[in-house]
Order: structure tokens, then C-alpha cells, then sequence
């Protein structure tokens, strides 16, 4: 393999795990909790979730979630 395609290859395998990292939920978080919220709100419910698991591309997960409505209202979804 010549020092080139090392570097190619080097190059490709850096940006791949880049990706991998960047879009795992637990960065995420927070931004997909806010933008759910700003949804809800307009009908007078909140949503606060456990950490997510699992991926963006794929799949994503959470063992409990508890939506509660301005008027007392609650439901706790485990899963």
C-alpha cells in the first residue's frame, strides 16, 4: 500500500468515526427534547425523557418518557 492510500484510508476511517460519534443521541439530547417540547407546548403538554440510546441513522431509544399537561394532566410510559 503506497503512503498515499495509507493516507486516504487513514483520512476516511477518521471521518467515519467523526460521524458515528457526532450523531449519537446522547449529544443530542437536549436539542430533540427542546424542539418535542416547543411541538407540545402549544397544546399545554411537556415531555422529559431518560437518556437516549441507540443511533440517529437507526434506531432511537428511551426506557421512559412522562408527558404532563398544564392542567395537573400526567402520563408515565415506561418501556
Amino acid at each position: 500500500m503506497t503512503k498515499q492510500q495509507s493516507i486516504i484510508l487513514a483520512s476516511i476511517s477518521f471521518l467515519l468515526i467523526i460521524v458515528v460519534l457526532v450523531f449519537r443521541p446522547s449529544i443530542w439530547q437536549d436539542q430533540i427534547e427542546k424542539s418535542l417540547n416547543d411541538q407540545l407546548a402549544k397544546n399545554g403538554w411537556a415531555i422529559n425523557t431518560n437518556e437516549f440510546s441507540g443511533h440517529l441513522f437507526t434506531s432511537l431509544n428511551t426506557e421512559d418518557i412522562l408527558l404532563t399537561h398544564k392542567d395537573g394532566a400526567s402520563f408515565n410510559i415506561k418501556i
